[in-house]
């Protein structure tokens, strides 16, 4: 749900305004809000098992171990152990928490979480459950799934699917303070007019929305290994989602239920393809290295906003520490609430070092509960680059915004635009009059090779990271930045061009970020 706004930024503008002036050249228009080269990633596959069936044991597990592969349980607690009761398949038999235990320890599964219950969370039926869930008992199907899970396995169940796929943007935001990630159901990947798979789980992903493809009757081996296919070279994650696998699997669809030979074509395919099989938690892009202090935001913000130490905005009254619980996992007490106003609003994270050759990933979570629909309302995440004087290094990089009422972990890639880059510092906007009630939180920056933490380890999936040489701008490598190296660039303005040829952000293309790098370094 991230749309991404085709407004110049003032700043991005002015640059390119100067440099015109200043060489006496006609470009052409650029479209201000850049953003870097995608990273390299590893495409990945996740074997996911809902409710807690008695076959996830017996045929899933076995299955998949015989190609070295694990997989993701989501149990609905109070099911386990049960025969004909549950609500989510009542016909079926379920696993005790012995052979839960078991998947866990012998198998290397994840155990994730399902409710208590498996209700609906947000809809009603008027046969099973007529009244929709107050938000109190939606968080005591949470809180009571997950203390059950530790009790009985010691396993967190951070990870979540939601029963049916029934959610909302005010159900997710009641999710999120008590789980760290939420997998759908009806919010599946799928494919175009074209075959062309859409929704995909694409790196840095969006933790609280993990689209899934459903594998059951009438799904064939052939359409799933199409999805692979198209997963691997897109470099996607890929999450299966399957219910009961039998021998002798049901062929209708309503009943949820997947032949075990088919699953065993699946695994064997995926392991032909040499495809990464994760788990959710694995396939998380998580660290523990975050650069950015209060990120919690634990303490109140400062209304100065040229001390860079702290996190700080220009509108104090409308920008401010929350306190009420309304913030994410794994610390939802304190947040941020961002509330629109007549002018564009600012909150301004603390300037941290960074290293100009690793690429970072930033992570926020947002949650809008309201904003006017119109062109240029949104929330929106940029980021400011200053050399090692302090300077501010322009343009700044636009990265993303949200211009709806949504809940999401809101990720993005972040790449130093220069060799120049030594502190960075994220700017949110509100944008004036656009109506926003937000919630903002648990806001992280690290590198992807773990360097940012104390207990180095590399961030998931792997990354392929260039080398950053020589000064940023300088195409012909003669150690300056001029004329000589304009011509270059303007010799292959928009050519798919590799850096001697004036693609100097990396992203396989010469464009007006490659001359907004060459102009912010011109003469030196």
């Amino acid at each position: 749900m991230q749309k991404l706004s085709t407004k110049l930024t003032s700043r991005f503008a002015a640059l390119l305004s100067a440099g015109v002036l200043a060489l006496g050249i006609v470009f052409p228009l650029f479209p201000a809000k850049a953003q870097a080269a995608s990273l390299t990633v590893a495409p990945r596959v996740s074997f996911t098992f809902d409710d807690g069936l008695l076959s996830s044991y017996t045929q899933a597990a076995p299955t998949l171990a015989k190609y070295g592969f694990k997989g993701v349980v989501y149990a609905t607690s109070d099911c386990i152990g049960s025969v004909g009761t549950c609500p989510a398949e009542p016909a079926h038999e379920y696993m005790t928490w012995a052979q839960v235990n078991d998947l866990k320890n012998t198998y290397g599964w994840e155990i994730a979480a399902h409710t208590k219950t498996h209700p609906l969370l947000a809809s009603t039926d008027p046969e099973t459950q007529p009244n929709a869930l107050t938000p109190t008992q939606v968080a005591n199907e949470l809180t009571q799934s997950r203390a059950a899970i530790k009790t009985n396995t010691g396993s967190d169940a951070q990870n979540f699917a939601t029963p049916y796929g029934d959610w909302t943007p005010p159900v997710l935001a009641n999710i999120a303070k008590y789980q760290a990630s939420h997998r759908g159901f009806a919010d599946t990947i799928d494919q175009d007019a074209n075959g062309v798979i859409e929704h995909a789980n694409v790196f840095p992903y969006s933790d609280y929305l993990l689209y899934d493809l459903q594998v059951q009757a009438g799904v064939s081996v052939a359409t799933v290994k199409n999805y692979i296919d198209q997963s691997i070279a897109a470099n996607h994650w890929l999450i299966l989602t399957f219910h009961d696998v039998q021998p002798n699997a049901s062929t209708d669809p309503d009943e949820y239920q997947y032949n075990t030979a088919e699953l065993d074509q699946i695994a064997a395919y995926v392991k032909s393809k040499n495809a990464q099989v994760v788990t959710i938690e694995e396939g998380l892009v998580t660290n523990n290295g975050n650069l950015l202090p209060n990120a919690s935001f634990d303490t109140a913000l400062s209304s100065n906003t040229a001390d860079m130490s702290v996190w700080s905005t220009d509108a104090p009254a409308t920008i401010k520490q929350d306190t009420g619980n309304n913030g994410n996992y794994p610390s939802p007490q304190n947040s941020v609430s961002l509330t629109g106003t007549a002018a564009n609003t600012h909150l301004y994270s603390p300037r941290v070092a960074v290293d100009a050759s690793k690429r970072y990933i930033i992570k926020n979570y947002l949650s809008v509960s309201a904003i006017s629909v119109a062109a240029g309302h949104e929330v929106a995440f940029y980021v400011e680059e200053y050399d090692a004087a302090g300077n501010m290094l322009l343009p700044i990089q636009y990265k993303k915004s949200e211009t709806s009422v949504w809940t999401e972990y809101l990720n993005y890639e972040y790449i130093p635009s220069s060799a120049n880059v030594a502190q960075v510092r994220m700017q949110i906007v509100v944008t004036a009059n656009s109506g926003v009630k937000a919630i903002l939180d648990n806001v992280q920056l690290f590198a992807t090779d773990g360097s940012t933490t104390t207990n180095p380890g590399p961030v998931t999936p792997p990354v392929v990271i260039p080398p950053v040489t020589g000064k940023a701008g300088d195409i012909n490598g003669d150690s300056k930045i001029n004329a000589v190296d304009l011509s270059i660039l303007l010799s292959n303005w928009n050519k798919s061009a590799a850096r001697d040829k004036g693609d100097l952000s990396g992203d396989g293309k010469v464009s007006a970020v490659d001359l907004s790098i060459l102009l912010s370094n011109w003469g030196k």
